[in-house]
Formats: C-alpha cells, structure tokens, sequence
C-alpha cells in the first residue's frame, strides 16, 4: 500500500510532464500584472516574482531535473554494478585497490564533493551531469562487490568456471544478474540522493539557474519573498520534498520484500 502511494507523485509528475509534451505550456512566460498572485483557478499553485505560472515551472523544472538525475542514477548504475562485480570477482591486488579507492571517495560527504567538483566545471547540463555521476557511483560499487564476494563461492559459479566459462560470460550471466535485487533498493535512494544534491546546487547557484525552470533555482528565488508570497516557497518546496520522500519509501519497500 505504502508502495503505491509513494508511486503516485511521481507518477504524477510524468503524467503532467506528458500533457505539457502535448499543450506545450510556456514556463517563460510573463505577466507583470500577477506577480507573487496566490493560488487560483487559473494558477493551481500560483504566480513568482516575474507573473510566471508556478505550476508550469514545476512541471518543466520536473523534466529538466529528471532528465539530469535520471541519467546520473543509470550510468552511476552501470559502471559502479559493473566495477564492483568485476573487482570483487578477481580479487587479490585488483581488488584492494578498488576498495581503497571507495573509501578515498566515501571519506568526503557526498553533496560537499559534488559541490566542490562543480566549482571547477563551467555550468551546464553535462556538467552538472558529471559532477553527479562521480560521486553516486560508489554505492552500486560496494553493493555489487559485496553481493559478488557471497556469490562467487556458490555452487553455480564454480560449475560455470570448471565448465570453462570466460569471466565476462560469468560475471555478466552469472553474478550481475543476481545482484541486481539489493542494487534496485539502492538504485532508489541514489535517485533521492541526486535530486537533493541538483536541486542543491542550483539552489547554490551552481547548477541550472534562471530563467530556466529548476527546482532548486526557484526555491533559492522564492526565499526572497517567504514573508509576502509563502504559497511559492511552500509549493516548490513540497513538491522537493514530496518527490525525495516517494523514492526513499519505494527503497524501504523493496528492502523489506528483499529480506522477506
């Protein structure tokens, strides 16, 4: 039940997402005569500091976030699934220094080195993309590799390796295939990770900014007029909010039928 829920404003976003794909609603545009105007009719959420329609920008902000996040989870996926088996399945010197590498990485918070990459990289969409993927890789790695360690001394992957088995044909038949359940609950929680950590730097200014619809960039906009318009900061921020919390609970969810 809790699942379904969680489904639900995500899915609902991607549901609006599609309608705008279809009605093409401008988030640029402006009308001097509604700025910081409350929620109406013809504004569900309102109006910001330009007269842009607040509910439009949300929805664009979504598509634009999205795209930048999704992208980060599944390559972030990929290769640290992929490091991670591979490095735990050789074993011995590779390995070592895989797991050392980790923890260099892991010794730094993540959204600090995130912030610090960026501050070196000129802002844009493959940037804030990269300063993204570097540091959410590592999760999938850990997971993989742990998983690999238990999975390697089963009976199957023995059989494979006396049957003469290439170690790419073991490691992309074999192990990943039966890491991929824990790595899914951890896939979850890097995607809520990663839209704090972009919403986090537009907020900085380090990630996309006005006039294009961020989440983040219109959060830091509103705190400027929390005291005359709350309605823009309470709307952008729930809808943040609302967003991180669905994807933690769907990985508590998946961990729990996991361990059951």
């Amino acid at each position: 039940m809790i699942k379904k829920i969680s489904l639900l404003i995500p899915g609902l976003f991607i549901f609006l997402s599609l309608i705008n794909l279809y009605f093409d609603w401008d988030p640029y545009q402006m009308n001097f005569d509604l700025i910081l105007q409350t929620p109406n009719f013809s504004s569900f959420f309102g109006y910001d500091d330009y007269g842009r329609n607040i509910f439009i920008r949300l929805i664009n902000g979504f598509l634009t976030s999205f795209k930048i996040v999704f992208l980060a989870t599944l390559i972030s996926f990929f290769i640290g699934s992929f490091l991670g088996v591979l490095s735990a399945f050789i074993g011995g010197f590779y390995d070592r220094l895989f797991l050392n590498l980790i923890s260099i990485i892991q010794a730094f918070p993540g959204i600090l080195l995130i912030i610090a990459i960026s501050a070196f990289l000129e802002v844009s969409f493959w940037n804030i993309l990269i300063a993204l993927t570097i540091t959410s890789w590592v999760g999938f790695a850990r997971i993989a590799r742990v998983q690999t360690l238990t999975l390697k001394e089963q009976d199957f992957i023995k059989a494979a390796i006396t049957m003469g088995s290439s170690n790419l044909s073991i490691v992309f038949k074999h192990l990943i295939p039966n890491t991929l359940s824990a790595l899914f609950v951890e896939l979850n929680y890097t995607f809520a990770n990663l839209i704090v950590a972009e919403a986090g730097l537009a907020f900085l200014g380090m990630g996309l900014s006005s006039p294009f619809p961020s989440w983040g960039a219109m959060l830091r906009d509103s705190i400027d007029y929390l005291l005359i318009a709350p309605h823009y900061t309470i709307t952008v921020g729930s809808s943040i909010m609302l967003m991180i919390l669905s994807f933690n609970s769907i990985g508590r969810s998946l961990a729990f039928n996991i361990e059951k």
